[in-house]
This record gives structure tokens, sequence and C-alpha cells, in this order.
């Protein structure tokens, strides 16, 4: 993330509050999800000084996951759903296919990793005005391909495989009429390694 707009000390802070976070993230394996940031920051407020410095960070944080991008300039409220700020079209279809996902036994931290990733497409979607899901086309597909900005290919392909299943449920659901729409969106196969076996247990044993 890259804080333009912010001051060196605002910048120094929010460095440190998201390294102090992903770490708390790595150790108990939660995923980088804003409403479990939202808990951390419930027991840590109380020790630093820099509280509602902290509390920004994370309102930036949190609209960095949703959008890929840092809005500045923003007054941010701090009671607000981030999904409530989507058209109904977008906001409505993420609910329930959180909702579908929890009915499939999916664990809660799951279905809010879908959810971020749902709203991250719903904004690429936006920002070409796009007006309800059936206009998505194969080209727009293909466009949003290439805005995955994931260095891993365990990144890209926890990300698409999330918006290929979105993609899916809203075919099913016949809110999108081409019914082939989420076989452009590939994750694409990672290269398989094993070790070779070069000899068997009875060459060793001859060769012993």
């Amino acid at each position: 993330m890259i804080f333009k707009g912010y001051k060196s000390t605002p910048t120094h802070v929010m460095k440190h509050v998201l390294t102090l976070l992903y770490i708390f993230f790595e150790r108990h394996k939660l995923g980088c999800l804003p409403e479990i940031s939202w808990i951390w920051y419930e027991e840590l407020q109380n020790k630093t000084t820099y509280k509602k410095v902290w509390r920004r960070c994370l309102k930036v944080y949190e609209a960095y996951v949703s959008n890929g991008d840092i809005p500045t300039g923003n007054k941010y409220k701090y009671n607000e759903n981030a999904l409530d700020l989507y058209p109904k079209w977008c906001s409505d279809a993420i609910n329930e296919f959180q909702e579908c996902m929890t009915k499939e036994f999916k664990s809660p931290v799951t279905v809010d990793k879908y959810k971020f990733a749902c709203m991250r497409f719903c904004s690429f979607l936006l920002a070409k005005d796009i007006s309800a899901f059936d206009e998505i086309t194969p080209d727009l597909i293909m466009e949003f391909s290439l805005t995955d900005e994931h260095e891993t290919f365990k990144g890209r392909y926890s990300y698409f495989t999330v918006i290929r299943r979105f993609l899916c449920y809203l075919e099913d659901t016949r809110v999108i009429s081409n019914r082939h729409l989420h076989l452009l969106l590939s994750p694409g196969k990672a290269q398989e390694m094993s070790i070779v076996d070069i000899l068997t247990k009875d060459d060793e044993a001859t060769i012993l």
C-alpha cells in the first residue's frame, strides 16, 4: 500500500499499525480480513496514544481491500457497513452469495474472504459504468483478469476462484444470461513438482 497524500507522521504510524496487524493475521492464520482487524483494534485501542490514527488506518486498509486503491480526502464513518455503499444490485447479490456459502457450511472467515473479493469485482464493474451483472461481456472479464495485482500464484488462484464461483452463482440464479462467462476466468495451473525415483529399494540393496 502506498499512503499517497499523507504526511510523514501518519504514514509512519500507518506502516507501524499495518505491520502489527499483519503479524497478528499471520500468527493466528486468520486471513487479512477487515472485520477481524476491528476486533483486534478494540482490544488494543486503549494501549496507544494514537487511537484515532489507528482507527483511520484501519478504515484506509478496509477501503484498499475492497477497492484496490486508497481514496484521499475521505471522511470515514465508523459504524457503517462498507457493502452498504454499493448499489443495491451489487450488495443484494453479494449478500445472497454469502448466505449460499454459509449454507454450504463455509466458515465465517471464508465467507468474509468471499465478500471482499466480490466487492472488489463489483468496484471494477462500477468503474466501467456497468449497471447490472447481465451487462458483463467476455471482453470485460478478460480485462478484469489483467487488473489482478497478486504477486504469487496462490494469491491469484484464491482470488480468481472466488470470483469464478460468484459468476457461477449469478449464472445459476439467472442473474447473468450467459452461462459460460465463468469459464473465461481461469486461475491457471501451477507447475507441479515431485521427487523422481531413480533407484528402487531392490536396486539400492543390490548396490550395497
